[in-house]
């Protein structure tokens, strides 16, 4: 099982096998971080028919199902699964009622529970492929923490969680990068999940592969991602997206230079195919004081990543375990990433440089 989930990396994902010039428009895809609830107005947009919704849970019996649309009125029906049978994704009646829903929820569970219901061995069991087929033709998929990153194109999984060590005895990464279900297309999306508290992990995964978008979700948000339109539309109560283009990222010895970081709060969007202009050259910009309690990485991404006037065109540094991050922050968001309102991003551009050690 651990060789597969290994490969996984080298397949193609689920997504590009059904897309179709011909076929009917995707559903939405919605990875969320912590027990977040949803508006009325934004649960009636991820589900537009309320009557045909219904949550999966991966979970011991008496742990409940996290149900997202309270704000309707009425509880969402639930089925539990049990990641530890034989075949926990073949049975026939609950991929029938996956294949009836205009919204599907993936509730508890680990990535590697979730990998082993819905395509074990890179193969489509009975409801991950009654699953991928409703997406395709309009369902919306709702995937909550590691459910959520399971729904992504490319996800981070700990060593310890995949119980498979590097052969390498040199080696000292302690997570490791995998191909996901591929329903959230183009990014690579990571949150406080699996032992980690910041983006360094994946950021770390990231440098060293020709991935041009991460996410991490930081506090209680979702990402809400339309596959047709090319955008991601953030809900939030007490969290944001930290979104990080690396397209024109120049790359050196494990270092990132000229990341373009946005966050983005509650009611921004993302336009997932637009590229904005370079972000103007600082020769020797100055450097900002720090308040030593707001220096490390996960302090910034949890997620204050404050900004003021003052801090315009200052270099702030802060302290990872690993790197160091240095952030050049622009008056505001680049054109074509994010909404036009002021009050919903924060842009800077970021350099990813490792310790010496």
């Amino acid at each position: 099982m651990f060789l597969a989930l290994a490969l996984l990396a080298l397949g193609p994902s689920v997504a590009q096998h059904t897309a179709d010039k011909g076929a009917p428009r995707a559903g939405l895809v919605v990875v969320a971080a912590g027990a977040l609830t949803f508006e009325e107005s934004v649960a009636r947009r991820v589900c537009a028919d309320p009557a045909r919704r219904l949550v999966l849970h991966i979970g011991p019996p008496e742990s409940r199902a996290h149900d997202p649309f309270s704000a309707l009125g009425t509880p969402t029906p639930s089925a539990s699964i049990r990641s530890e049978d034989t075949y926990p994704g073949d049975d026939r009646d609950l991929a029938a009622r996956v294949s009836a829903q205009s919204c599907i929820v993936l509730s508890g569970g680990t990535w590697i529970e979730w990998w082993s219901v819905l395509k074990p061995n890179q193969k489509l069991t009975r409801l991950g492929r009654a699953l991928v087929e409703a997406h395709a033709t309009g369902t919306t998929v709702i995937g909550f923490d590691a459910a959520g990153t399971y729904l992504a194109e490319w996800s981070v999984l700990s060593r310890a969680a995949l119980k498979r060590p590097s052969r390498n005895p040199h080696d000292e990464s302690r997570d490791i990068l995998l191909g996901g279900l591929g329903l959230a297309r183009g990014l690579c999306l990571d949150l406080a999940t699996d032992g980690r508290d910041s983006p360094e992990p994946f950021l770390e995964l990231v440098a060293a592969t020709r991935i041009e978008r991460a996410v991490w979700l930081g506090g209680t948000c979702a990402w809400i991602q339309d596959p047709a339109a090319h955008s991601a539309t953030i809900a939030a109560t007490d969290g944001a997206a930290f979104v990080f283009d690396l397209r024109a990222t120049r790359r050196s010895r494990g270092a990132l230079y000229g990341v373009g970081l946005t966050k983005i709060t509650d009611g921004g969007q993302c336009a997932l195919d637009a590229r904005g202009p370079a972000l103007a050259d600082e020769s020797n910009p100055e450097r900002a004081v720090q308040n030593s309690a707001t220096t490390t990485l996960k302090g910034w991404f949890a997620p204050p990543l404050p900004h003021n006037a003052g801090n315009f065109g200052k270099v702030l540094e802060l302290r990872g375990e690993r790197f160091v991050a240095r952030l050049l922050f622009e008056s505001a968001p680049r054109i074509g990433d994010v909404s036009s309102r002021s009050d919903a991003a924060v842009a800077a551009r970021l350099d990813w440089i490792p310790l010496a050690r």
